[in-house]
């Protein structure tokens, strides 16, 4: 298997996931208590995990260990691959909630935003796709 990532950040790493979002859902551990502080937003399908993890990164130092602990197989029938259209509005969505929070403590979201811009690229090729398939 290749290796998908090394050097994992730890510590305050808000504007690392910003920049890359590098978490891995089935890898992480968390107290319960910090769980039943924060948990995840129900209104998003695709980006939970993103909107969870910049929270907690917010509040606390995170831990990493530069280890395999799982592998992700990703693929054409992913969710967030199939629906692109659901991960723009909800990414759009997420920015329009959080921004302002964010730039007031010094963050930036060049990054988040330029993949906001791939996403939407990425849906307008899928639609078109669609329209000559037809």
């Amino acid at each position: 298997f290749k290796k998908f990532y090394s050097g994992l950040p730890s510590g305050n790493i808000t504007q690392k996931l910003l920049n890359k979002y590098s978490i891995g859902i089935s890898t992480v551990l968390l107290e319960r208590k910090i769980f039943k502080r924060l948990s995840f937003n129900k209104k998003y399908n695709i980006i939970g995990d993103f909107d969870l993890f910049i929270k907690l990164s917010t509040k606390f130092k995170i831990g990493s260990i530069d280890k395999p602990l799982t592998f992700y197989r990703i693929h054409k029938s992913n969710f967030s691959n199939k629906r692109v259209d659901i991960h723009y509005n909800e990414l759009k969505n997420w920015i329009n909630v959080n921004e302002k929070k964010l730039l007031k403590n010094k963050f930036k979201l060049g990054n988040v935003k330029i993949f906001l811009i791939k996403l939407k690229i990425k849906s307008v090729f899928k639609s078109f796709k669609k329209y000559l398939t037809k």
